[in-house]
């Protein structure tokens, strides 16, 4: 039978979904991270009904959320802490779902360098949280024009990751960094239209702000409050805390820019758990791209072609081994350092992958 599309103008139209209620129709999440690095669940469940969703492991609730009505979309983010295998159970309205699986391997040193020019209590219980969490940190603080305070050493051969004020956006060591592949966060955002234009010049981004309220601030969080402003979703940039936070990839680097206020009062008033989660959110979704990473995106099935992404500096061979099998890597067009491969898994469960 023809259908005249023409014809079905002014017309309503239902659409009847061959999905049966309850199935999943989307799924994403990644199969290989880096410790601290942020794991990210996305899916669809066809339901016309609100639906409860949460990942846990062995019993410990990592991510929970609360899909709208007649919207099963979720999207689900922890911090990937347990090295080696992980198995979590994704389970729906308190029943056990399915599994999700995904390899953690141990992150490269990254060395915090803070840099700004004033000091201040935002910066000060920052930088002892990196210290107390095993993380090498270094200071820089402008006390006046011919006074610095300088505190922590440098590791040379750990991975750069930059936090600073939009008053260090021309200094020479930052656009150092960036030319390094360094992470670049820019925080103590004060005049946004002027901070945000400054940054975009600085790194070459493309970020957009915009007023959402005529208040003074407006709450993202309990007891997290940012800006009045919010930062608008642009293609390559991640948005988190309701658009008060974003990440963009530039070449082998990532920028990030925070619109979020003052955390430190809630570590001061006892909790301690609420500021690790902030600010893991915030340094899981910039940690510094790795020479040497993989890429691969789950799920996987049995019988379907997979595509895996590897990223070097240098590449020795063409080749990687998944297996007993040697699988032929393609350069990117984009980016020099990337190449891609596809193939297809025979065997369900683990599969061994390169070293």
């Amino acid at each position: 039978m023809r259908i005249h599309i023409l014809k079905l103008g002014n017309k309503d139209i239902q659409w009847v979904s061959d999905v049966e209620d309850g199935s999943i129709s989307f799924l994403d999440w990644k199969g290989i991270v880096r410790e601290g690095e942020m794991q990210v669940v996305k899916g669809r469940i066809e339901s016309g009904d609100s639906l409860k969703l949460s990942l846990a492991q062995q019993g410990k609730i990592l991510a929970e959320t609360v899909s709208g009505l007649n919207d099963g979309t979720f999207k689900l983010e922890f911090p990937a802490k347990v090295l080696g295998r992980n198995e979590l159970d994704l389970v729906v309205n308190d029943s056990l779902y399915g599994s999700i699986k995904f390899f953690a391997h141990p992150a490269k040193p990254i060395q915090y360098s803070l840099q700004f020019a004033f000091p201040d209590a935002e910066i000060r219980v920052l930088t002892q949280y990196l210290i107390n969490s095993g993380e090498k940190v270094n200071e820089r603080i402008d006390v006046s024009k011919n006074s610095v305070i300088r505190s922590g050493s440098s590791e040379s051969d750990s991975l750069q990751f930059l936090i600073i004020d939009p008053a260090q956006l021309t200094k020479k060591s930052t656009q150092e960094a960036i030319e390094n592949g360094a992470s670049v966060l820019v925080i103590n955002v004060d005049e946004v239209g002027s901070d945000i234009s400054a940054i975009n010049k600085a790194f070459d981004t493309n970020f957009k702000a915009k007023r959402i309220t005529t208040e003074e601030s407006g709450e993202v969080e309990p007891d997290l409050e940012a800006l009045p402003f919010e930062l608008e979703s642009v293609i390559a940039q991640k948005l988190l805390f309701q658009n008060a936070f974003a990440v963009q990839q530039i070449g082998n680097a990532k920028v990030g820019v925070s619109l979020l206020g003052e955390t430190f009062p809630i570590k001061l008033a006892g909790d301690s758990m609420h500021y690790q989660a902030i600010w893991q959110k915030i340094l899981g979704a910039m940690i510094p791209q790795e020479t040497g990473s993989i890429e691969l995106k789950k799920p996987i099935f049995t019988g379907m072609r997979t595509e895996i992404q590897v990223i070097q500096q240098e590449f020795k061979e063409d080749f990687i081994s998944i297996e007993s099998d040697s699988v032929y890597l393609q350069k990117s067009l984009v980016n020099p350092f990337s190449k891609s491969g596809s193939f297809i898994s025979l065997d369900s469960g683990w599969v061994s992958l390169a070293e």
